[in-house]
């Protein structure tokens, strides 16, 4: 929920950017602030669900039950807000006491973001790759101790194929990636190869990293189910075992049509 809270956050300030800039310098400099540390925080997230998930089910390829409580959320949210924190504050200060010196700034009249290009590079684009190293790195954890528990439970069950044990693989991999970022390294790329076509890549693939988090953890079987079921509460006034009370009316419809017919 709070990926998503500053995902929409930084993708809106980062829309709207280019129309504030040509209202007020002092407003734009206000939104490049704000939008830096936003697009900091949606990394930092997106590195303490990994760590999270690295925890839950990369402990020696045994799944284990999460130690989730309210002094491990706490040190969560310190670290994603914190670290954003921080590199905001040194670089709005270097901004105000070194600004032209240096070419840092907050906001030109072009966009409200940071620049010039080398000072975006130190302040943005080094700490979001060494966050997407680590990303990497707490993935590939992640993916291998899935792979060792269903593998286990795969031997359990001899009968599974291992094809649907490889399709449940690839399924969970390319889930637990939409939150992780790595779109953000065709953009690394491009910026090195100077590839025009990457960046097209980048930004198409990036402007739709919400409907990926939508299809991969929102549109499932399972919350379609409950909009159902929510939706046939509302209609007819029951209570939530109104699936239940449909499939018991199912089944008894076909015994009375046999009688009739008798």
């Amino acid at each position: 929920m709070t990926l998503c809270g500053t995902l929409f956050l930084a993708q809106c300030l980062l829309m709207f950017g280019g129309m504030v800039s040509k209202v007020s310098r002092h407003l734009c400099t206000v939104f490049a602030v704000v939008s830096h540390f936003s697009w900091l925080m949606v990394f930092t997230v997106s590195t303490m669900i990994a760590l999270d998930l690295s925890r839950t089910f990369g402990s020696h390829g045994t799944i284990r039950i999460s130690t989730a409580n309210r002094k491990l959320l706490v040190s969560y949210l310190s670290f994603a807000t914190g670290v954003p924190f921080l590199i905001v504050g040194i670089t709005l200060t270097l901004s105000s006491l070194l600004g032209e010196d240096i070419g840092l700034r907050y906001g030109d009249q072009s966009s409200c973001w940071v620049g010039d290009g080398r000072a975006n590079l130190f302040v943005f684009g080094i700490p979001v790759l060494v966050l997407l190293c680590l990303n990497l790195f707490l993935f590939a954890k992640t993916i291998r101790g899935i792979a060792r528990s269903k593998k286990i439970g795969m031997t359990l069950h001899e009968g599974k194929k291992v094809s649907s044990y490889a399709q449940e693989l690839l399924k969970i991999a390319i889930k637990v990636s939409s939150i992780m970022g790595f779109t953000w390294l065709f953009g690394f790329v491009a910026a090195f190869s100077k590839q025009e076509a990457l960046w097209f890549i980048f930004i198409i693939l990036n402007a739709f990293q919400g409907v990926y988090i939508f299809l991969a953890f929102t549109a499932t079987r399972r919350v379609s189910h409950m909009w159902r079921d929510l939706l046939l509460k509302k209609l007819y006034g029951r209570r939530s075992d109104v699936r239940s009370d449909m499939r018991l009316r199912a089944k008894s419809e076909p015994s009375s049509v046999q009688t009739l017919s008798v």
